[in-house]
């Protein structure tokens, strides 16, 4: 539910991650890697300093790769942002810049892609061969802005080899098919969740578990918003 911004999870969540940067042998592993995400997802410059401030003196490769990765998990733009440039700098491994980039773009879809297309020759060199036709129109995929299935066709058409095209060609099916679903229900989940708020009727398991796949996760935050409904209990 720390998805969700549930405040006793994001509480806890917090309360643990200030136990860490002072011992950091009191976070057991089972739950280190949620905790850590759920704290910078709703994480202010200060939370998000400490964590930065860990991922660069973490001597642990493993460690710094959770730490560094975390940090790509901070919803807010101006965070999100810095994670973009933190990236593809020197800091994280080489491995972990493109890892990061990509979960920006969850929350901040339309950030990661124009911080890509304004970097290719930095990002190149930390993909492979393989990853370099597909990366940047993954980012695109996750967007919800009409504009950018005309900006992703482009891309495709123009810098894509025609022999890995229909491999690449998934991802802008991918989002069309998203901007179809988002057109069709999100209305309908305004109104389902604006109705809920009136009434203060709490949705069950199964209610939620539909909406969820129905417009994903994001979709469903922003639906929250929008309805100014109260975070959904029973999903996650």
């Amino acid at each position: 539910m720390g998805w969700f911004g549930d405040p006793d999870v994001v509480d806890e969540a917090r309360r643990r991650f200030q136990a860490f940067v002072a011992d950091r042998k009191s976070l057991p592993a089972a739950v280190r890697l949620p905790t850590l995400r759920i704290v910078a997802l709703s994480a202010d410059s200060t939370l998000y300093g400490a964590l930065y401030d860990l991922a660069r003196k973490a001597g642990d490769p493993l460690e710094k790769d959770q730490l560094f990765l975390a940090l790509a998990f901070a919803a807010d733009p101006s965070l999100a942002q810095r994670t973009l440039e933190i990236a593809l700098s020197n800091e994280p491994a080489a491995r972990t810049g493109p890892l990061m980039i990509k979960q920006v773009a969850f929350d901040n879809p339309d950030l990661a892609w124009d911080f890509a297309l304004s970097h290719m020759d930095a990002l190149s060199g930390r993909l492979d061969e393989g990853q370099r036709s597909s990366f940047v129109p993954s980012l695109a995929a996750q967007s919800t802005s009409p504009d950018r299935l005309q900006e992703l066709r482009r891309f495709i058409d123009d810098r894509v080899a025609l022999e890995v095209r229909p491999q690449v060609e998934r991802f802008y099916a991918d989002l069309e098919f998203r901007l179809k679903v988002r057109a069709e229900r999100l209305p309908q989940v305004d109104q389902w969740l604006a109705a809920r708020a009136d009434t203060r009727e709490e949705p069950s398991f199964r209610q939620t578990n539909v909406i969820t796949q129905g417009v994903g996760r994001r979709g469903l935050r922003e639906a929250e918003r929008s309805a100014r409904a109260p975070p959904l209990r029973g999903a996650l």
